[in-house]
């Protein structure tokens, strides 16, 4: 899980950073959301118009909110793909 402003951090999945398995909630979809991360919320999450999202703090990677609020609404969307 990465973020980008103010300043670049980034976090690793539980497993890897302390070798216990917290938890394996990497990427979450349904019709009405998409979601990374979880436990007790999602690290990040965007609701199926691309409007609005929300993040909390994440056991899969051990990250806080990575917004500036724990609900927002969203400006842009950029998503990547590697193939």
């Amino acid at each position: 899980m990465v973020r980008l402003q103010p300043n670049f951090v980034h976090w690793k999945w539980w497993q890897q950073r302390m070798n216990l398995a917290r938890n394996d909630f990497f990427q979450f979809g349904r019709p009405e959301c998409l979601a990374l991360g979880g436990a007790p919320r999602y690290a990040i999450s965007l609701d199926n118009e691309l409007l609005r999202g929300s993040s909390g703090l994440s056991e899969s990677f051990g990250s806080p909110c990575l917004a500036s609020q724990e609900d927002f609404e969203i400006g842009k969307v950029e998503l990547w793909g590697l193939v």
